[in-house]
């Protein structure tokens, strides 16, 4: 079975979102998966059901072999695990802050993987143990990264690209992505995209802020907060000004890992880590910024967002639930006050004639708490708040979308 799939890839450093437009319902569907690799062996280890695989999503348990030109040689024909099943294997990787994504084999693997995945989680799907799946590329890298590479890093992307699922519900599977073409868009300078549009049912629908974007006299900024950088872009007149776009190295990584450190030197864990120390033993309670961000930030945002008194805990062993909101609070609100200074500095020195700030990407959430109380900037209607993780990839998406129907038309 040969089909297409609309697809926008947003390569982050904490995880890797993938937005495509459902064939059946015309709809959105956006999943992450953690930009965590691991070497993996041929075979599989039988520790579970073929019942429990069924219960799962694709991307929790990703054990795959892939064939591709696009990674050193030595990589080619590889067995990994990727995503959240990378997680404590032998070897594994996760980005460093200054990691550069477009030579970085790490983020090269996660993406194939996730396409992959985004293909067999499409409603239209076969049953058929290989599909191909052809796929027009839609991703971006950051403003300061892509003057230097432009569009050099999809060249190699190009050509096809087999992917074998060895465990999980897809075990069995085989994708071939044939990637054809595309663009490598700018990083926040696309964000823009979807805080005007929406594509439902397969049409593209305008959102309540689409005039504000798209008149021709729009001069605002758009901040895409992200794991590595936060990326701005400025709109004079509705275009780019390409030149005063940037990109800084202010991502909620290193606040992350603060928070990561400081979980260490709480008093209720000093007699696991003595227990560990004197086992000659390495151990942490949360092993991938993903997952500290999916057990203990994200369940304290949400109780921000529903207007309720944030409140973060953390576990590790035997000792369960303990309080950590004090210590979280202080770093989101560092953080919070190191993207305002910055919105201060840029909005006051290169968008004098801005009229509007939006911030939007993943570090929306991570500040949430305390961006929700400024009122000078503009953050994702509560609606969709919970979708300020997958802004970018969903505005590749859109974005894809409008240039393929425009090609048909012009055709």
């Amino acid at each position: 079975m040969t089909y297409s799939l609309i697809t926008g890839l947003d390569t982050g450093n904490t995880s890797t979102k993938t937005s495509y437009i459902d064939s059946k319902s015309g709809d959105i569907v956006s999943f992450p998966i953690p930009s965590v690799i691991a070497p993996a062996p041929p075979s599989v280890i039988e520790l579970h059901t073929e019942a429990s695989n069924h219960k799962i999503n694709p991307e929790e348990m990703l054990h795959v072999y892939i064939e591709t030109d696009s990674l050193e040689q030595h990589q080619r024909k590889s067995y990994f695990y990727v995503g959240q099943y990378a997680i404590d294997k032998a070897d594994m990787q996760q980005p460093q802050i200054d990691t550069d994504k477009h030579n970085s084999s790490l983020h090269k693997i996660v993406s194939l993987t996730s396409l992959a995945v985004a293909a067999l989680k499409d409603s239209i799907a076969s049953p058929e143990n290989e599909i191909e799946v052809e796929i027009n590329y839609s991703g971006g890298l950051p403003i300061e990264e892509h003057k230097k590479v432009g569009q050099k890093p999809l060249e190699d992307l190009k050509g096809k690209h087999k992917i074998q699922f060895l465990d999980g519900p897809a075990k069995g599977k085989t994708v071939v992505l044939n990637i054809t073409g595309g663009k490598l868009r700018v990083e926040g300078a696309t964000s823009g995209v979807s805080l005007s549009f929406d594509i439902q049912s397969n049409e593209l629908v305008a959102t309540k802020d689409q005039n504000l974007l798209t008149s021709p006299e729009a001069n605002y900024i758009v901040a895409d907060l992200g794991a590595g950088t936060l990326d701005e872009a400025l709109y004079e007149n509705s275009q780019l000004n390409k030149v005063a776009s940037r990109n800084v190295n202010l991502g909620t990584n290193t606040y992350v890992d603060q928070l990561l450190e400081k979980v260490l030197e709480l008093p209720e864990f000093e007699s696991i880590i003595e227990a560990l120390k004197a086992n000659n033993q390495d151990g942490k309670p949360y092993r991938t910024r993903e997952e500290f961000m999916k057990q203990v930030i994200y369940p304290g945002v949400k109780l921000a967002v529903e207007g309720k008194t944030p409140k973060f805990t953390v576990s590790w062993g035997r000792k369960r639930n303990i309080d950590f909101t004090k210590q979280t609070l202080e770093v989101m609100e560092a953080y919070a006050s190191d993207v305002m200074k910055e919105v201060d500095s840029y909005w006051s020195v290169k968008g004098v004639n801005a009229e509007h700030f939006y911030l939007v990407g993943g570090g929306v959430l991570f500040g949430y708490e305390f961006f929700k109380n400024e009122e000078d900037i503009k953050l994702p209607d509560a609606s969709i708040i919970w979708e300020s993780p997958f802004i970018t990839s969903r505005a590749y998406l859109i974005a894809n979308y409008f240039e393929q129907k425009l090609a048909s038309a012009v055709n």
